[in-house]
C-alpha cells in the first residue's frame, strides 16, 4: 500500500463520497488511487481552481467534507480562494 492508497483509505473512513481534482503529471498516482475504492467517486476536470470551487460547493450543500487535489506551485493559492468561502479568514500581506 502506497501513500495515495492510504489517503484514500482514510478518506473512506471519514465518509468522503467524492474527490475533485485536475489531472497532471505530478498527481497522477493520486488521480488513479480512488479508482480502487467502491465508496469514493473521482470527478476530474481540466482546471484545478474549478475543482476547488466544486469541492467547496459540495461541502456547503451536502454538509460533508469536500476534498480537492491539485498539483503543487501557484495552484495552491488559486485553490485557497474557494476555501475562503467556507472559512472566514482574511489574509493580509505587508512589505
Amino acid at each position: 500500500m502506497d501513500v495515495n492508497q492510504t489517503i484514500v483509505k482514510v478518506l473512506e473512513e471519514v465518509g468522503v463520497d467524492y474527490v475533485f481534482g485536475g489531472s497532471g503529471q505530478v498527481n497522477a498516482s493520486m488521480l488513479l488511487a480512488p479508482n480502487q475504492s467502491d465508496k469514493i467517486k473521482t470527478i476530474i476536470i481540466q482546471n484545478e481552481q474549478a475543482a476547488s470551487f466544486m469541492a467547496a460547493g459540495y461541502a456547503m450543500f451536502s454538509k460533508k467534507l469536500g476534498v480537492c487535489f491539485a498539483t503543487g506551485g501557484p495552484v495552491r493559492s488559486i485553490c485557497f480562494r474557494a476555501w475562503r468561502l467556507l472559512i472566514p479568514i482574511r489574509f493580509r500581506c505587508w512589505r
